[in-house]
């Protein structure tokens, strides 16, 4: 009915390049408001007077009617599909354009329905709704009827979901384990000094099912922090080492923790002679000590020694390491147990689609609280005054900075400014630091001298000092979810009361809002998990990445966490 071009300030313009330009339409009884951006006036005011179809979003304010992100269709007397594409690789315009040329050659069609047919996953789906691959294909780029368009775009989904799980089951040979867990395990247990809880033994149970059975075990061992997650993998190691009369192995993130478990390990099982290797001469096992032990704790330094197979591996804290490197020590036959308290996206959802076994401690043994607080980093006020109120009671206080020596705000600089408020009372505890110099700086912590330690992520894993009652992370929007969970999970660790605080700065990117949101909304790993899954996508199941899109038959088939999520 009308067109009029607008400049940026919503002004009226007869210039040849408007800003936009507003459109009145009339359909059936009611007139219709939409605006064009970047279209040419004079091919908009040839259209008035005549019919014209228009793609667009239907909206309104009860008044009036408007069209959002419209676009002039052709009339084609057909149903067209419309391809979308993906944001930042490829737009919809350039798959139709190769869809369109692909259905003119005389091979495309049956080439695509052969690479159909050679999906097993696919043709399961395929059988259950009684289609065959060429009237699926003709159906997503051909339809000739709506209902049949519709079960083309179900059933490829379906095709994608089904290809994920498939590619999450166990692919490893399946042999039957030549040895029963049951006595060597009862025995580890009853030997332990602690009584360990209902839930410990509960995940222990899982652990036991999964290595009894005729298949190489793959454990998602999940647990928060301080529920007991290395007491219950290192009973495990240790019951299928002596049971097997094999090698085990532990491969962790830090030399911190690699010490702290081989501490742990040599003290319960003395008789598997485990020994260390974390890059550090000064302590590392030496070949011929490697040779008589059955336990091996390290860092990737393990990746640099020659091993022999092993029965069992578990890879400690797994969202630290590579996919690569979390499975370069598997034999054909090695039970893995990956632990973690926040799993990476990918290795939950694996977990989830039933690929892998999984094992929960589900209940912390002592009972803590910890407030988790989102605030802005120039709110000193509320930080300092937790910081007083946590010293007055005598617990400790962390301040975790993102980077060692970064810019105004790296961990070497702020240790310096806060030593100068607190004179004696500071430690300071980073990865460039030399590992007796950590060792010294923990105990300072760890005994009191030092009530306050200003520290990187060296502290994220492995640091257990019981009284740490208050944790402000700076810079909080640069750490990931399962960081964040994992350092929250220092605080308190013999019960009581908390408080963790996530600065960041005031002007944060809506994910990252949401990101924090979800870490002080969550308490457990589980969840929080779940929700970093909704988050952040679950990863390319059929290859190494962490999180994301899955890569799968019909490439631009979008897949949501949702679609595997239990309901």
């Amino acid at each position: 009915m009308s067109a009029v071009g607008y400049d940026r300030a919503d002004q009226v313009t007869r210039s040849p390049y408007p800003a936009y330009i507003k459109a009145q339409l009339a359909f059936e009884d009611e007139t219709v408001y939409t605006r064009f951006y970047g279209s040419d006036p004079d091919e908009v005011i040839d259209l008035i007077g005549k019919s014209v179809v228009i793609q667009a979003t239907v909206d309104g304010n009860g008044r009036q009617t408007f069209l959002r992100s419209p676009s002039l269709s052709r009339i084609t007397g057909r149903i067209d599909p419309v391809y979308v594409g993906a944001q930042g690789l490829v737009s919809g315009e350039v798959v139709e354009s190769a869809v369109q040329s692909a259905l003119k050659l005389g091979d495309a069609l049956n080439a695509a329905a052969n690479a159909i047919h050679s999906s097993q996953p696919a043709m399961e789906v395929l059988g259950r709704h009684g289609i065959t691959p060429l009237p699926l294909l003709q159906g997503l780029h051909a339809p000739q009827s709506l209902a049949l368009a519709d079960l083309a775009l179900r059933v490829a989904k379906e095709c994608c979901i089904n290809e994920v799980k498939a590619a999450a089951r166990p692919s490893r040979i399946q042999l039957a384990t030549p040895y029963n867990l049951d006595d060597a395990l009862i025995k580890v247990v009853a030997e332990q000094p602690e009584t360990l809880s209902e839930s410990q033994r509960s995940a222990l149970n899982v652990i036991r099912k999964a290595c009894n059975s005729n298949r190489p075990a793959h454990i998602l061992l999940n647990g928060d922090v301080g529920s007991g997650k290395t007491l219950v993998f290192l009973t495990a190691l240790a019951a299928i080492a002596r049971a097997s009369g094999g090698k085990v192995a532990v491969l962790v993130p830090s030399d911190l923790v690699a010490r702290q478990i081989y501490a742990n390990a040599a003290k319960r099982f003395p008789d598997l002679f485990p020994c260390i290797v974390s890059g550090d001469p000064a302590v590392d096992a030496k070949q011929e000590q490697m040779a008589a032990s059955s336990m091996f704790i390290g860092t990737q330094a393990l990746l640099t020694r020659e091993l022999p197979c092993l029965e069992a591996l578990v890879v400690d804290e797994q969202h630290k390491l590579s996919v690569d490197q979390r499975g370069a020590l598997l034999g054909l036959n090695t039970h893995v147990i990956e632990a973690s308290a926040t799993p990476i996206p990918r290795t939950l959802a694996l977990a989830l689609y039933d690929g892998w076994t999984y094992a929960v401690i589900k209940h912390s043994p002592v009972a803590k609280t910890i407030h988790s607080h989102v605030v802005n980093q120039d709110d000193r006020a509320t930080i300092s005054k937790m910081v007083m109120d946590h010293l007055g009671a005598g617990r400790k206080v962390v301040f975790l900075y993102p980077s060692v020596a970064g810019k105004g705000d790296g961990v070497i600089k702020k240790a310096e400014a806060l030593g100068a408020h607190f004179p004696g009372k500071v430690a300071m505890l980073h990865g460039k630091l030399k590992p007796a110099e950590k060792i010294r700086a923990l105990e300072s912590f760890r005994e009191g001298t030092c009530p306050i330690v200003v520290a990187s992520t060296a502290i994220e894993v492995g640091v257990d000092v019981p009284d740490i009652g208050l944790m402000v992370v700076l810079g909080a929007d640069r750490f990931g979810v399962s960081q964040l969970h994992q350092l929250r999970g220092r605080l308190v660790r013999n019960g009581g009361m908390g408080d963790f605080v996530m600065a960041a700065p005031s002007k944060i990117k809506a994910p990252t809002r949401k990101r924090l949101d979800a870490v002080a909304q969550h308490a457990d790993g589980f969840s929080l998990a779940q929700r970093d899954l909704e988050l952040r996508g679950f990863g390319e199941l059929l290859g190494d990445a962490q999180v994301g899109d899955s890569t799968t038959l019909f490439k631009l088939n979008r897949l949501e966490p949702e679609d595997f999520l239990p309901r």
